[in-house]
């Protein structure tokens, strides 16, 4: 029996699209409270997919397979990653996500970046120095206020994650409000954040 497909844009689970108690692969019977085909721990895509092999060589599966599982800490863990034709037998009895002509990536990093010039970022002057005077040491003194601190600590990373950035090395202000933020902020996404203080 093949595996149901979900298409791009339907992330709820195949369950519920059948009801609280259906067998996703209907043959448990239908309301079965005894269900053994639970798929909310495991998540399977279909796409093309850049990846890194166990040596750290990079890889590219035009049509490849992403099998993602919930550890004991809740969070999801590539299970299995690489070309559809092989890795599918394995997954068959699962349902899968697929994403034609998009590709899935692994996060990127920002090796450089400052948090408080989030909202300064792109300001006219006539150099670096007139920037910096003008726009952004005014607008960092700010970050001394932990309410604003917090506001702009959830957009820089609401940003940072909408263009796929999952690790920064980010520079904060010299006021601990803005350290405090930013750090809290990222601890409660589980982002990694390894931060400077400007002084």
């Amino acid at each position: 029996m093949a595996a149901p497909v979900r298409r791009m844009g339907t992330h709820r689970p195949l369950r519920w699209q059948l009801g609280q108690n259906d067998c996703p692969l209907r043959v448990c019977g239908s309301g079965s409270a005894t269900c053994a085909h639970d798929f909310s721990t495991m998540q399977i895509y279909r796409s093309s997919l850049l990846r890194f092999t166990p040596e750290g060589s990079a890889a590219f599966d035009p049509d490849g397979l992403l099998a993602l599982q919930l550890d004991g800490q809740n969070r999801w863990r590539v299970k299995a990653a690489g070309a559809w034709q092989s890795l599918a037998p394995q997954f068959a009895h699962l349902p899968f996500t697929h994403w034609p002509d998009r590709i899935i990536a692994p996060g990127f990093i920002d090796m450089h970046i400052h948090f408080p010039q989030t909202d300064v970022i792109g300001s006219p002057a006539e150099g670096l120095l007139p920037w910096l005077e003008n726009y952004t040491f005014p607008h960092e003194s700010r970050f001394a206020d932990p309410v604003y601190a917090a506001e702009v600590a959830t957009v820089f990373l609401d940003e940072l994650q909408r263009h796929g950035v999952t690790t920064a090395l980010t520079f904060a202000t010299s006021h601990p409000a803005s350290v405090d933020a930013l750090m809290a902020e990222a601890h409660k996404r589980g982002q990694f954040c390894p931060l400077c203080e400007c002084t």
